[in-house]
């Protein structure tokens, strides 16, 4: 069964700018893809990756931690609703981007 997977604006908007400053590089197609491979994981097996952090109190959503290569994710999953809800994307020290990148990623 397919999942709904949810990005807050916050990391949607810094995404789509670290790719367009990846871009001139041709690296925007590295991001793109390691992102793809995270989202197909929360769209079809998000019960079945990473590990539980710990559990929403008055909602019935685990709070779930993975990596996949250089980046971490951490995202709630509704399984009765079919709905995963990215909280935070962090790009990890071993990156193969321009020193910096990780920063202009995690900042909050």
């Amino acid at each position: 069964m397919e999942y709904r997977v949810s990005f807050p604006e916050s990391i949607r908007l810094r995404l789509k700018a670290l790719a367009e400053k990846l871009r001139p590089s041709g690296q925007g197609k590295e991001l793109g893809r390691v992102l793809a491979g995270i989202i197909e994981d929360l769209r079809y097996r998000p019960l079945e990756v990473g590990e539980i952090m710990y559990h929403l109190r008055h909602i019935p959503m685990p709070v779930k931690t993975m990596t996949k290569e250089y980046m971490a994710v951490v995202f709630a999953v509704h399984e009765a609703k079919k709905f995963v809800m990215v909280k935070k994307l962090t790009m990890l020290a071993d990156h193969p981007f321009p020193d910096g990148t990780d920063r202009f990623l995690n900042q909050y």
